[in-house]
């Protein structure tokens, strides 16, 4: 009898549950992710241009310098 009893409260409590984590999932969580993928996308680009612009050139001078050593 009690379990008929307290079996519809916690199926009720677990039905409202489940709307606030799907509302937050919807609402917050999803929109957050988003904005951190553009976010990692303009960070990427800023590092790869850096990179481009300061190591790359650095080692093709290397590369060439080096390469004279194999002859």
């Amino acid at each position: 009898i009690l379990t008929l009893c307290f079996g519809c409260c916690i199926a009720a409590e677990w039905g409202c549950e489940f709307a606030i984590i799907a509302f937050y999932h919807v609402w917050f969580i999803t929109p957050c992710l988003k904005i951190f993928e553009i976010n990692c996308g303009l960070c990427q680009r800023i590092y790869s241009n850096c990179v481009n612009c300061c190591v790359v050139p650095c080692c093709e001078a290397f590369g060439g310098m080096f390469h004279h050593f194999k002859k």
